[in-house]
């Protein structure tokens, strides 16, 4: 009977190591998609409850507000607001790999701007901005990637060798804007700021655009929680039982 078991050792642990790597490893990714589902949730709570106002009425010590304008300057030696440059590589996969497209570079710049409607100006710190509610990008044209390339310091010849595809996000002065921030006062000028505990967006949507693609986001993050938790569930205990049923029957 002890040889019986011990010959069928590895084969116990081999099925054991397999039910944990299937099982665990998309309950790992379902946790971080559970994750970022609670945060962008609570997210969208905070962007529900930040109060839709003219620049004009804006004071320091005011709750999370929310602006429309458009950027008037910006400040000295900055050639655009935000600047921002996402690179994909095409990969052609392998034995367990399909081909398709993988992030290769990623690098953006932000500068303090000022905004204007038709009430007032107020400058704003774009530092600390939500990235992934900037509005679309677009592919940009050679010259625009050049120049991209060149203000974020990415090294050309990364692009010497492979198939990329671009996109480019950008904030210049005339476009117009959402902006959500904390009001705060800084020497004599009133900003817009990142403070704790509350977001900071800088979007070309629009309020109501911006609501909707945060929920968006959250939906999207609880349906692969649940894609990615149910099959991770399923793995575990049918290893498990698999496991405990072979080893009774070895001990029997």
């Amino acid at each position: 009977m002890q040889n019986e078991i011990m010959n069928s050792l590895p084969r116990l642990l081999g099925l054991l190591g397999l039910t944990l790597f299937c099982g665990i490893l998309p309950l790992v990714f379902a946790a971080i998609a559970f994750f970022s589902a609670r945060k962008r949730g609570a997210l969208g709570n905070s962007i529900k409850k930040a109060s839709q106002v003219p620049i004009a009425s804006l004071k320091a010590g005011n709750a999370l507000a929310c602006v429309s304008g458009q950027i008037k300057r910006l400040a000295p030696s900055a050639s655009h607001a935000l600047l921002r440059l996402k690179v994909e590589i095409w990969d052609t996969g392998g034995e367990d790999e399909r081909p398709g497209w993988k992030g290769f570079t990623e690098k953006m710049t932000t500068s303090p701007f000022l905004l204007e409607d038709s009430t007032g100006q107020i400058w704003v710190n774009p530092q600390h901005i939500d990235k992934n509610l900037l509005g679309d990008g677009a592919q940009p044209s050679q010259d625009e990637l050049n120049e991209a390339i060149e203000i974020l310091g990415i090294d050309p010849a990364m692009f010497q060798h492979g198939q990329f595809r671009y996109m480019l996000w950008k904030l210049i002065p005339g476009q117009t804007i959402t902006v959500l921030g904390v009001p705060q006062q800084q020497e004599n000028a009133l900003w817009l700021n990142k403070a704790k505990d509350q977001p900071m967006i800088v979007s070309s949507l629009s309020y109501p655009q911006i609501t909707v693609e945060v929920s968006q986001q959250s939906s999207k993050a609880s349906v692969l929680t649940l894609v990615l938790g149910i099959p991770g569930i399923l793995f575990l205990i049918t290893g498990c039982v698999l496991f405990a049923t072979t080893l009774l029957k070895l001990l029997a």
